[in-house]
């Protein structure tokens, strides 16, 4: 980011709390992530479309290798999910049938219960229900497939959930990995197989892995889902412009409002157009006693991407107004 418009990269005063979504997803612990942005070195394979032939595999879990395609989710899962500005963790147990599954599980901080069902796996895709007693449910959908890089081998779920709460819908991004012996790395000897007796002189023992962190390496080709609350900064007549700004993302058609903070000037988002990475945005300020000083627009163009540093983990924006100006965006709520 050649420019910081913020104040500080990422919006680091901007405290990312925990809330619960329609009573369903708080109380999760923090999972904790590394300092970078998601990395590219990672190799995922896909469980798309294959007939049921290539589907079936008997394999167990912890020995797939990449090419073969999962068919069960059947055991124990750790969860990680994106929500606002913050990554929270739960668990959960997975028992499966033909193509379907249920299950039970819990969020890591405070033991919240809840029950996964309707669950569906076919075809490389899964769907399910996270329910809370008492709430909405949580609708989860996305891709099985196997993760195999340096920290991890074997089944990988990961996607997009949505919720309501308060009248608006929420969405945003999860993965999974299942626990398995050794934590899915290479090298774990068969269940069947004892450890040798002696242990290789120091010189010679492989090196310790590092500790995968769920969300770390999020896709940079899946799209985020933009609705919710943004912290704004730009340029303008030479000066730096703060707004809050709110969004509301329907397919590819952004619409939203907000109101620069320099000068309380209100303004809505007249019509803008999402084809990830791109954005345009088009803001409508109309002149008016607590409106805004002069009618115009001003149009925001820019590259969404996924960000996932020390200080702040989520979707952001950064682009050109109309006027040649610099301008970036961060998600608050």
């Amino acid at each position: 980011m050649a420019t910081v418009l913020l104040g500080h990269s990422k919006i680091t005063s901007l405290v990312a709390v925990a809330l619960l979504v329609g009573g369903s997803l708080g109380g999760c612990a923090k999972i904790e992530l590394s300092s970078k942005k998601p990395s590219t070195t990672a190799t995922t394979t896909a469980a798309t479309s294959t007939s049921p032939t290539t589907q079936a595999n008997s394999s167990p879990p912890g020995q797939m290798q990449a090419g073969q395609v999962p068919t069960s989710v059947a055991g124990d899962w750790k969860v990680g999910f994106q929500f606002n500005t913050s990554t929270l963790n739960s668990t959960f147990h997975l028992d499966q049938v033909g193509q379907t599954f249920k299950g039970t599980g819990t969020d890591d901080q405070d033991g919240n219960a809840f029950t996964i069902e309707k669950g569906t796996v076919a075809n490389g895709q899964v769907h399910f229900f996270k329910q809370y007693q008492g709430n909405p449910p949580v609708e989860y959908s996305g891709k099985l497939e196997i993760q195999d890089d340096a920290t991890y081998h074997g089944p990988y779920m990961s996607g997009d959930y949505t919720t309501a709460s308060n009248g608006k819908i929420i969405s945003n991004i999860w993965e999974a990995q299942m626990i398995l012996p050794n934590n899915g790395l290479a090298g774990a000897p068969p269940p069947d197989q004892a450890p040798p007796n002696q242990a290789p002189p120091p010189d010679q023992q492989a090196p310790q892995q590092p500790e995968r962190t769920l969300l770390s390496n999020w896709p940079a080709d899946r799209a985020p889902h933009l609705s919710g609350k943004w912290d704004v900064g730009y340029e303008y007549n030479f000066k730096t412009m703060r707004s809050s700004m709110f969004i509301e993302q329907d397919g590819d058609r952004i619409t939203g409002h907000g109101v620069d903070l320099n000068t309380k000037e209100k303004f809505t988002i007249e019509k803008g157009w999402y084809h990830y990475p791109k954005i345009t945005i088009i803001r409508k300020y109309t002149k008016g006693k607590n409106q805004a000083s002069s009618s115009r627009t001003m149009a925001f163009k820019a590259s969404v991407s996924f960000v996932n540093d020390k200080d702040y983990q989520g979707p952001y924006m950064s682009g050109k107004t109309q006027g040649g100006g610099n301008w970036e965006a961060q998600r608050v709520e």
